[in-house]
């Protein structure tokens, strides 16, 4: 649980009568990402809601607590894929005569009707949507399901994005701090550390590295905003830079800035085994290229607009990121043409027939 999941129960604890916090066993979204077992997210969901007057609950009955918070062990217990349907069926059923409200994220919002038994679920509760700066909701009708905008917003701090941190020493910044301690004691969450644990190998200075960190961020929110794979969009970023910081020999026909994405795709092949989607979406993140799959248009963009930027024009097209990707690839490669235009640099080929591919294919 991260620090933005704490300051979304400590908002809903101040709503509703009861707020019950359903780990999951295993995601039917996240299937085959590695997660702490049922007992360390128990003892690490207790770490963090301690303070807020927490018990555990689990199959055989919840327990009241003066702030009416609990933690349910229903789906751990179950084991298997956890679908929402079922649980929330269970809790309609224990809970007849009261309104269910399920919380989600804006970044779910517009996948809510392709989850399992969709008119089962929508029948049952009511949704609570809980949105992040840069995620813009306009529309949470749904065909009459009743959705309702919090007026609240969570820290922007998602669960991937924390495996991130982890991977690079920093988990304190995304976790209370008993969590923190926790989970380093515990060995948790080491998902993409074989890949940061490497970053001295090929040099990679402190500055390139908070580049990347900050890249990763970005792609994991458009990953889930555009339905791609989270843990692909990762490890494409976290090795989008790799070959950054060292001295490239050849590539004479290659712009020097563009040269370290093709070092860093073979790179990637050849030392972390990466398959051909995330080689080829690290080469293509300097130049674009046309009809660029969703990945490669993630990275590009996750490159461009991580908030460490500054370039004039970047909110328009960190904007259109999170609604369009072909639009934000349309809006960042003019901007990088007319850059390089002014400026006298030297232009790659495929950033030309990339914005022109763009340009005639714009929705």
């Amino acid at each position: 649980m991260t620090k933005g999941h704490v300051g979304i129960v400590e908002r809903l604890v101040e709503r509703f009568d009861r707020v019950i916090v359903l780990p999951c066993y295993l995601s039917p979204h996240k299937i085959g990402r590695h997660s702490g077992g049922g007992e360390h997210r128990i003892k690490m969901l207790r770490l963090a809601l301690g303070r807020l007057g927490v018990r555990v609950g689990g199959v055989n009955g919840l327990v009241s607590t003066p702030a009416g918070l609990v933690i349910d062990g229903r789906e751990l217990d179950r084991g298997g894929v956890s679908y929402t349907v079922d649980t929330i069926r269970e809790l309609r059923g224990e809970y007849p005569n009261d309104e269910l409200w399920f919380v989600v994220g804006g970044d779910s919002l517009a996948a809510l009707h392709t989850w399992y038994n969709w008119d089962e679920l929508r029948g049952l509760c009511n949704f609570l949507v809980v949105g992040r700066d840069k995620w813009v909701i306009d529309d949470i009708r749904l065909d009459g399901t009743i959705v309702e905008l919090a007026d609240f917003v969570g820290e922007d701090v998602s669960s991937s994005y924390a495996r991130v941190l982890n991977a690079v020493g920093r988990i304190d910044e995304a976790v209370p701090k008993s969590v923190a301690e926790y989970i380093k004691s515990s060995g948790l969450y080491n998902d993409y550390r074989y890949i940061a644990d490497r970053y001295n190998d090929y040099g990679l200075s402190p500055r390139r590295i908070a580049h990347t960190v900050r890249a990763a961020k970005e792609a994991v929110d458009l990953a889930k905003v555009h339905r791609e794979s989270i843990s692909d969009s990762i490890i494409a970023t976290m090795l989008h830079d790799i070959a950054k910081d060292m001295d490239i020999v050849g590539y004479d026909d290659v712009p020097k800035p563009c040269r370290h994405a093709l070092i860093g795709a073979k790179i990637a092949l050849r030392d972390f085994g990466v398959s051909e989607d995330i080689a080829k979406a690290i080469a293509q993140h300097t130049t674009g290229a046309p009809n660029m799959s969703r990945l490669a248009k993630i990275v590009y963009l996750a490159d461009y607009i991580e908030i460490g930027r500054a370039m004039d024009g970047l909110g328009e097209v960190r904007q259109a990121a999170y609604k369009d990707l072909d639009i934000a690839m349309h809006l960042a490669l003019g901007k990088t043409l007319r850059h390089l235009r002014e400026s006298g640099g030297r232009i790659d080929q495929n950033t030309i027939r990339a914005w022109e591919w763009y340009d005639g294919n714009r929705h």
